[in-house]
């Protein structure tokens, strides 16, 4: 479920960008955003206050604590919350890329 969640992001870039530059240059923005500016690689506890509260809003946060969890056999009620926000944001990421899916056929 996590790699659907990031492949929302992608697809929304994807089908959002006006050209392929444009593609490339917003994949290279949000690519940190979505790995260094989320607890991937360090526990949210060590990141800068800042960086704890926009995380919330990063689907990797959900999939890196999801991950630990399952990992470590802590399957309490954090890691069903970790699995449904993921899920939140495949299906907002998979709504927003059909609606615009669906302009792009029409308008061809």
């Amino acid at each position: 479920m996590g790699a659907y969640s990031l492949a929302g992001v992608g697809a929304i870039i994807g089908f959002y960008a006006r050209t392929a530059e444009a593609v490339g240059l917003a994949t290279q923005v949000v690519h940190p955003f979505l790995v260094l500016f989320a607890p991937v690689f360090v526990p949210m506890a060590q990141l800068p206050a800042f960086l704890r509260v926009t995380s919330n809003f990063i689907p990797t946060t959900y999939v890196a604590e999801a991950l630990r969890a399952a990992v470590s056999g802590r399957l309490g009620p954090r890691f069903w919350l970790d699995l449904g926000v993921t899920a939140a944001f495949t299906v907002v990421g998979l709504a927003l890329s059909h609606i615009k899916a669906d302009w792009r056929v029409s308008g061809a």
